[in-house]
């Protein structure tokens, strides 16, 4: 939980559901290989600060039987998405390490990829507006169609304050993400895992605190907020080596949630 990637291994080859190949409310993408996608929104009303669930499928629009691979269809930035200035809106979800298989789909036959992928957890969606959203081209299934979805005035919970200010603090060199609950920030100037580092802002309420590694800084503690007790978690010398202020940083956007 406290590593550089909470690696977690996934497979998007569960039983999939078949969805009726004459349902068009929803225009299909471009046909590449065979096969179109579609994406279209299960949250019929979307609203700032609360779940919003998209759902995938795939048909076979060739001539012959066609395959896919969907173990990536649903982490690790699948999606582009746009926000009412059209700006890029930032992935922030984990890295993670997948395994899966191909599926095969019959001539005219469609299957759903993902039936409930909550984007809301895995995007910054931090302002109500139009926001454009489309998947991308993945295991040969191709893009999506581009979808249009207006989300409402909402409110932003705690937790969603504090990842939208933490996201504006953090340095440009480094990542900020959302490990169920936890938010670590990413470093890794030259992409590779042997320079990959984090910072993890661990929050439990019950927890009596972490333990520090050999060689590892000894874990920050910020004190009782509104999500419990927070500690701050350099996984060596060389993460605070280069964020050496993080501890100041990210105390100061902690402090308005504190009790």
């Amino acid at each position: 939980m406290l590593s550089m990637l909470a690696i977690v291994v996934l497979s998007m080859n569960a039983p999939a559901q078949s969805v009726p190949v004459s349902d068009a409310e929803v225009a299909w993408g471009e046909s590449k290989n065979g096969l179109a996608s579609r994406l279209s929104a299960v949250t019929e009303k979307p609203t700032l600060g609360q779940p919003f669930h998209l759902r995938l499928e795939v048909k076979n629009t060739g001539t012959e039987p066609a395959s896919y691979d969907s173990q990536q269809a649903a982490v690790n930035d699948s999606l582009m998405v746009k926000g009412p200035d059209g700006a890029i809106v930032p992935y922030v979800g984990g890295s993670y390490q997948t395994i899966g298989k191909t599926t095969t789909l019959k001539l005219g036959e469609s299957k759903t990829v993902f039936a409930n992928l909550d984007i809301a957890v895995q995007y910054l969606i931090e302002k109500p507006g139009q926001y454009t959203i489309q998947s991308r081209s993945r295991g040969n299934i191709p893009a999506s169609n581009l979808l249009a979805v207006t989300v409402g005035p909402g409110t932003l919970s705690d937790f969603g304050k504090l990842f939208a200010a933490l996201h504006r603090a953090t340095p440009k060199d480094w990542r900020i993400a959302n490990y169920s609950g936890s938010i670590v920030f990413l470093s890794s100037p030259t992409g590779l895992k042997s320079d990959a580092l984090s910072i993890t802002l661990f929050m439990s309420k019950d927890y009596g605190g972490p333990k520090s590694r050999p060689g590892q800084p000894t874990p920050v503690s910020l004190g009782e907020t509104s999500f419990g007790k927070v500690w701050l978690i350099a996984d060596s010398p060389t993460a605070v080596e280069r964020w050496p202020d993080y501890e100041k940083v990210i105390a100061e956007q902690v402090k308005a949630f504190k009790k």
